[in-house]
């Protein structure tokens, strides 16, 4: 997901919560889940997870006016 994540042009929550989900429907579609003990209440926690996790890498900083001017 991470990869992914830096082929994106625009990396707001929205996107990255719409790309990681998109990714985990695809695997999901595809059966690689099938021989895995895997719910669907846990795709969504890790879906969560790691839309969090990519939100606390790519969050906006702001520009404090006089930043380290004393």
């Amino acid at each position: 997901m991470e990869a992914i994540s830096r082929t994106l042009k625009e990396t707001s929550a929205g996107k990255l919560k719409e790309t990681v989900e998109k990714v985990i429907n695809n695997k999901f579609a595809d059966g690689q889940f099938s021989d895995c003990p895997i719910t669907l209440k846990d795709l969504f926690e890790i879906s969560e997870s790691v839309t969090n996790t990519l939100c606390s890498i790519y969050h906006a900083r702001i520009e404090y006016k006089n930043a380290g001017k004393k």
